[in-house]
């Protein structure tokens, strides 16, 4: 399939040049999680399809895009090459064999997508996604929820948001958490929520939502657009070299809220159920959530000892030659077109 993208060439020509200045020596990473149209994407974890096409396209032409592990062998001699861009994917959606694997292969530009284990072949969503799915998906919920959040009762009284109605659905599809404020009962429930659940081993988490679906009377299959990789599209992922497979956890938990023994499980039990799957052995990894405060000293620690070369972290910064391996910054990428996207990165490296 033949792609003509054209999306304001003169000011991405501009962004470009002094792109190729300012990585002579640094290195970027980029977080990705879905490529999918999304209906309603409040975490901002979607970018388009053709989004993606013309991200791949400014990166071809002015960037150059190596694996994760090219540039940890990169880091380890301490030569990093010129403008050297990584693509990264985390958790693990289908869309990502479906949609973003085909445009990475027509634009024979590398990845790596991080995969959280205990979701594969699960019609189930990711508790972030379900979460969305419960409150903010047209339907209707009891006139009271009440749910136990890490032992402590919470109670919302709906009101008039008892119904959320597909013509609510669409005016606020655009709302996304990074808003300021909430349109309706129901975001700031979710909002409010999924803060709480952050903090929550996946056990925790699983038993809340539980709850919550059982109140709801919605059910817990998944949408298909929202689903896991099941364990053969891991494979048909991986086939070929061009897309890497790193771990991600089993639950996705925040790290850092977990004993020692508990992170110990997480980490290497990820590890080992996907080098079973792809019959091969994984040598990256990736702190779900990413920030600083998502996981430890200790953790960092954990990973090294496990086995793996390197590891993904969510703050933003450039990769530098002298870098942590296993603490490797990253950018966030959102929904931006060909133009944006140039000039994003412009500006994070300023």
């Amino acid at each position: 399939m033949k792609r003509v993208i054209n999306f304001g060439m003169g000011r991405i020509h501009s962004a470009s040049r002094w792109l190729r200045k300012k990585m002579s020596n640094t290195a970027l990473i980029l977080l990705y999680h879905r490529v999918a149209d999304a209906p309603a994407d409040p975490q901002l974890l979607c970018v388009s399809p053709s989004h993606f096409a013309e991200h791949l396209e400014v990166l071809r032409k002015y960037a150059h895009p190596i694996s994760l592990q090219q540039l940890t062998d990169a880091l380890r001699v301490g030569h990093i090459p010129p403008r050297a861009v990584v693509i990264t994917f985390d958790d693990g959606y289908v869309d990502n064999i479906t949609n973003a694997k085909p445009l990475l292969a027509q634009a024979d530009v590398p990845a790596t997508v991080f995969v959280t284990t205990d979701y594969i072949g699960q019609m189930r969503e990711f508790w972030w996604d379900e979460l969305e799915r419960l409150l903010l998906q047209p339907n209707t919920l009891p006139q009271k929820l009440s749910l136990k959040v890490a032992g402590e009762l919470q109670e919302w009284a709906l009101g008039k948001a008892t119904t959320y109605s597909k013509e609510e659905h669409e005016r606020y599809r655009s709302w996304s958490v990074l808003e300021p404020t909430d349109p309706t009962p129901r975001h700031t429930i979710y909002r409010g929520l999924h803060r709480q659940l952050l903090g929550l081993s996946g056990q925790e988490i699983a038993a809340s939502l539980q709850t919550l679906q059982q109140q709801s009377g919605q059910g817990t299959k998944a949408r298909p657009t929202h689903r896991p990789m099941k364990p053969e599209e891991i494979v048909q992922l991986a086939e070929g070299g061009l897309v890497e497979v790193g771990a991600h956890t089993i639950t996705h938990p925040n790290l850092a809220t977990l004993p020692i023994a508990a992170q110990l499980t997480e980490i290497e039990r990820s590890k080992t159920e996907l080098e079973t799957i792809l019959g091969r052995s994984l040598s990256s990894f990736s702190y779900p959530f990413g920030t600083q405060a998502s996981y430890t000293p200790k953790t960092v620690a954990l990973v090294r000892e496990i086995g793996f070369s390197c590891a993904c972290a969510n703050f933003p910064d450039v990769v530098w030659k002298r870098c942590d391996r296993y603490q490797l910054p990253r950018i966030v990428v959102r929904d931006w077109n060909g133009d944006e996207f140039a000039e994003r990165l412009r500006g994070l490296l300023t």
